[in-house]
C-alpha cells in the first residue's frame, strides 16, 4: 500500500510540475516577443517571484510525499508544515505588496530613516558635517 501511495504522490506532483514547466516556457517565449527591455524586465521579475514560491511549495511537497518511507525527526515535519502554511502565504503577500508604488516609497523612506544607508548629503563626501535631511 505504501508503494502505491508513493507512486501516486510522485505521479501527481511530477505531472503538475511538468505542466507548470510547459506553461512557464510558453510565457518565456511570449515575453521574448515583447519589443521593449522594460517589458522583459517587468515580466521576468514577476515570473521570478512566482518561481520562488513554486520552488518552496514543490520542494516541500516532494520532500513530504515522495520520501515518506524515511523516518524523519519531528522537527523536519514541523519545518515543512511551516514552509507551506506560513512562509509561502507571507512571501506572496510581500511580493504583491512590493508591486504597489506607495508601499515601495514607504519602505524606502523607512530604510533611509533607519540609518542603514547614508543619505545623499552624507554619501557625497561632505566630511560628515551634513545631516542629510
Amino acid at each position: 500500500m505504501e508503494a502505491f501511495n508513493l507512486v501516486l504522490a510522485a505521479g501527481l506532483i511530477l505531472s503538475s510540475l511538468v505542466l507548470m514547466g510547459i506553461s512557464y516556457s510558453d510565457i518565456t517565449l511570449a515575453v521574448l516577443c515583447i519589443p521593449s527591455s522594460w517589458g522583459h524586465h517587468r515580466t521576468f521579475s514577476t515570473c521570478a517571484s512566482h518561481m520562488v514560491v513554486i520552488t518552496i511549495v514543490y520542494g516541500s511537497c516532494i520532500f513530504m510525499h515522495v520520501w515518506t518511507s524515511h523516518a524523519f525527526p519531528e522537527w523536519v515535519d514541523k519545518a515543512l508544515a511551516l514552509m507551506t502554511s506560513i512562509v509561502v502565504p507571507s512571501v506572496n503577500l510581500f511580493m504583491y505588496a512590493l508591486r504597489n508604488e506607495k508601499v515601495k516609497e514607504v519602505l524606502r523612506d523607512a530604510v533611509w530613516r533607519s540609518g542603514l544607508f547614508p543619505t545623499k548629503g552624507e554619501a557625497g563626501g561632505a566630511g560628515g558635517q551634513g545631516l542629510g535631511v
